[in-house]
């Protein structure tokens, strides 16, 4: 699942610097979880202002930099009752958050 998602960075924005970061912890509800983040640059030459990033995430295409990597992953942490979290700002950068119940 990770490498899905590292993939699909790595396709959408070969030039742009990108890291994860994990930690352990508890949620809003208080429950024991476990949190790892992707950050990338912001460089991204095909995002558009107003694009719902969190679709990325239901997204079926080709395979080729276009977020299936994204759904498959998406799909894989729902299975297993976790959630992944999407939040981006323009020039800025972009966090994919996964999150699971340790």
């Amino acid at each position: 699942m990770f490498i899905n998602i590292i993939l699909n960075a790595l396709d959408a924005m070969p030039d742009a610097a990108s890291y994860g970061a994990s930690r352990h912890g508890l949620n809003e509800q208080g429950i024991d979880t476990i949190f790892v983040e992707f950050r990338d640059s912001g460089r991204d030459p095909c995002r558009r202002p107003g694009k719902d990033l969190r679709s990325l995430l239901h997204h079926q295409g080709s395979g080729q930099g276009d977020g299936l990597g994204l759904s498959v992953s998406y799909n894989i942490v729902k299975r297993f009752k976790g959630d992944i979290k999407v939040a981006s700002t323009l020039g800025t950068g972009t966090t994919f958050t996964i999150i699971s119940r340790s």
